[in-house]
């Protein structure tokens, strides 16, 4: 009895349909593992940039009237405590008059 399954074995695995179906499947398998590779790749690079990226901080934020004029000074004191520095800054600064129906205080 188990000579004739170990012949009927050898019989499916000697096809040349059966190592096909093996080679199909084991392509599909090996692309899945490829395609979750990558994906785990750039998933980790987009977390690594996003960890890294720089942070700034206004410190220490002044204004002073220039020596007599009606003009004013601002100082601003950038703190970088991101995890690298930062290659291009630009901001705006906004200036109401107090009392406008813009202030925010």
């Amino acid at each position: 009895m188990i000579n004739k399954w170990i012949k009927q074995i050898v019989l499916f695995i000697s096809k040349e349909r059966t190592w096909s179906v093996i080679t199909a499947l084991s392509t599909a398998i090996a692309a899945t593992a490829a395609f979750l590779a990558v994906y785990q790749t750039h998933t980790t690079w987009r977390e690594r940039l996003e960890s890294e990226r720089p942070y700034l901080v206004i410190e220490k934020p002044l204004m002073k009237q220039i020596f007599q004029s009606n003009k004013y000074m601002f100082v601003f004191d950038l703190k970088n405590i991101g995890g690298r520095s930062a290659s291009q800054l630009f901001g705006k600064v906004y200036i109401f008059k107090k009392n406008s129906p813009y202030d925010c205080t």
